[in-house]
């Protein structure tokens, strides 16, 4: 994933935290499916957590946060490689255990 991507799913779970804070019903009520910060989970492909409540979604948000930070740092690496390094790194990802075993 090229880190624009990931730039773009970062701020959609930050929108999806900004609108749980802002939510002022207890962090251990259930939520609603429609609930805006539901939906912008859903928009950002955050998968919902069980029971869905404010807390439980704030937290699957900032692990998948912390997630994104460590994939971005790593496409922000292959990103500054020269291209033919690019391609060497791209192939790499792809080979199975009996390629690396001959």
């Amino acid at each position: 994933m090229e880190s624009t991507q990931l730039e773009r799913l970062e701020q959609g779970l930050r929108e999806v935290l900004r609108l749980v804070e802002r939510d002022d019903h207890p962090a251990d009520t259930p939520l609603p499916p429609d609930h805006p910060a539901a939906r912008a989970a859903d928009a950002c492909e955050l998968m919902r957590p069980e029971p869905l409540t404010l807390a439980t979604l704030a937290e699957s948000a900032r692990h998948k946060i912390d997630t994104v930070h460590v994939l971005l740092a790593r496409a922000r690496e292959h990103e500054k490689l020269p291209p033919e390094a690019q391609a060497a790194a791209d192939e790499g990802y792809l080979v199975g255990e009996e390629d690396l075993k001959r």
